[in-house]
């Protein structure tokens, strides 16, 4: 038979154990929770953050995207403006090489008008000389209206040409010479200070 004395103290010992047992198995849960509300704690924060990152990446890209568009856009505009440089430039050309073909056919026509003054020069100098050397019908005095020399029809002449010579100062009653010639070229000779009539008889030009 057990002493009593002995038998409360081993179920004493046994509270103490179980009550350690019990203790030592609350601490144990106490510090699962713990971690398990610290792991929980991570997890909402890491998943927060990864979630922030997501966002502010897909900011970023959209901010790149609109850049880009941009850059783009701004490329476009400068290809645009080259073009129309180009364009003026080449229409400036253009208005350029119109400007000198005004200048150069101003040019040319102030050659042709100076050529065509030349020869109308030219040709006034003969009409000048062939009006000195010739005659036509009517009456002319001699030294003052024509030349004196010889002269001769340049066409043949019909048969109601007549032409006479006077003397000058006689209002033609002094006839130094006269003649129907009926044909041909006829042929007259005048001195200075005499009086020609020719009727229906043509040109005259000097030889």
């Amino acid at each position: 038979m057990k002493n009593p004395i002995g038998l409360e103290s081993e179920n004493t010992m046994r509270k103490i154990n179980s009550t350690t047992h019990v203790t030592r198995r609350h601490g144990v849960a106490i510090t699962l929770g713990l971690l398990l509300v610290g792991s929980v704690a991570y997890g909402i924060d890491a998943r927060l953050d990864n979630d922030s990152l997501h966002a502010a990446n897909d900011a970023l890209g959209e901010q790149v995207d609109a850049a880009t568009a941009r850059h783009d856009e701004a490329a476009t505009r400068v290809t645009e403006l080259e073009d129309e440089v180009d364009t003026w430039a080449a229409r400036e050309q253009e208005l350029q090489d119109r400007e000198d073909a005004v200048a150069d056919d101003e040019a040319a026509v102030a050659e042709q008008k100076a050529a065509v003054a030349e020869r109308e020069k030219a040709v006034t100098a003969v009409e000048k000389k062939i009006e000195a050397t010739q005659t036509t019908d009517g009456t002319w005095s001699v030294g003052t209206d024509i030349q004196p020399g010889s002269y001769r029809t340049t066409e043949p002449v019909a048969a109601d040409c007549y032409w006479k010579i006077t003397a000058g100062g006689s209002n033609g009653s002094d006839i130094v010479e006269n003649d129907f010639p009926g044909g041909g070229y006829p042929v007259v000779t005048l001195q200075d200070g005499q009086v020609f009539t020719s009727a229906r008889c043509g040109t005259w030009a000097k030889q």
